[in-house]
């Protein structure tokens, strides 16, 4: 059953490790930004009023307009993140994750999310 599809337009941003200052880790603020807005449409997206608490499969597209260099699992990861108590309980119910990074085809950058329960 498909629990959720949503696009998030703009540029995907890649989660990498903390950063460390004197105070602490901490997230840069458009990593935070982006996780912010794919929160959002994953929101606007849900069949369930609840979070799924299935076994799932996550299907995500990358269209990326930047020429940086972007580590695939480091672009999942904030997706993952946002999408954690809005679709599904915890990541560790992902038993199947499909991803993949494309150069952007003439459209915006953007990020196309599928997440289905696995029956």
């Amino acid at each position: 059953m498909l629990l959720a599809s949503f696009i998030v337009q703009g540029e995907p941003v890649p989660k990498q490790s903390f950063r460390y200052a004197k105070k602490g880790g901490y997230q840069p603020a458009r990593v935070k930004a982006w996780q912010e807005l794919v929160g959002w449409e994953a929101k606007m997206a849900m069949r369930e009023p609840e979070p799924s608490r299935a076994e799932l499969f996550v299907d995500i597209a990358f269209w990326r307009r930047s020429n940086r260099r972007a580590d695939l699992d480091n672009l999942a990861k904030p997706v993952l993140d946002a999408m954690k108590g809005i679709v599904f309980e915890d990541d560790a119910q992902i038993v199947r994750l499909r991803l993949e990074k494309k150069p952007c085809d003439g459209l915006e950058p953007r990020v196309c999310v599928r997440v289905w329960e696995v029956e």
